[in-house]
């Protein structure tokens, strides 16, 4: 079913769905209609809370589980707390809800998680070199200077491996 005219007639109950098998037409049409105030519930996968700014009152993570090539396997840290970062965005919503539906065993982490007591950090240090080789070297930067700034990142995202492993 094409649903690039998000018109009330092809989705009457307000209720949408979101995920990479769907057009670029119909994604856009979604998060148009949601926008528009057409579209109050969107279903979806976890690629809705990268690279789209469709803020929300409630966000409910119906399973902490992903299934992929290799099997099922939990969503990372960051991947729930991007899921659960569209609700209650400050511009848009003074409160917010966020449900996570999980197994009995992963309760205590996520509710660490949320609350704060786990720390979260990013890994992008672990592979920075191919990250930065992508990077354009801004215009007003000398090689020399770029190369600098590159060493003290690497150098420091070292210091930091070596403490946390020390």
């Amino acid at each position: 079913m094409n649903i690039t005219d998000p018109s009330p007639e092809y989705m009457p109950a307000g209720v949408a769905y979101h995920h990479a098998g769907i057009s670029n037409e119909d994604r856009a049409a979604v998060e148009q209609a949601y926008l528009d105030g057409n579209v109050n519930v969107i279903c979806c996968t976890s690629t809705l809370a990268v690279g789209v700014n469709l803020p929300c009152h409630l966000v409910i993570i119906k399973n902490t589980m992903v299934y992929g090539q290799t099997g099922a396997s939990e969503y990372s840290d960051l991947e729930v707390m991007q899921m659960l970062g569209r609700a209650g965005r400050p511009q848009f919503d003074k409160s917010a809800v966020a449900v996570i539906i999980t197994m009995a065993s992963k309760v205590n982490h996520y509710e660490n998680m949320v609350s704060g007591n786990e720390v979260l950090e990013s890994k992008l240090h672990l592979n920075l070199i191919e990250h930065m080789v992508v990077l354009k070297k801004p215009s007003h930067t000398t090689p020399l200077t770029f190369h600098r700034m590159l060493k003290l990142v690497l150098a420091q995202s070292t210091t930091e491996n070596l403490q946390d492993n020390g």
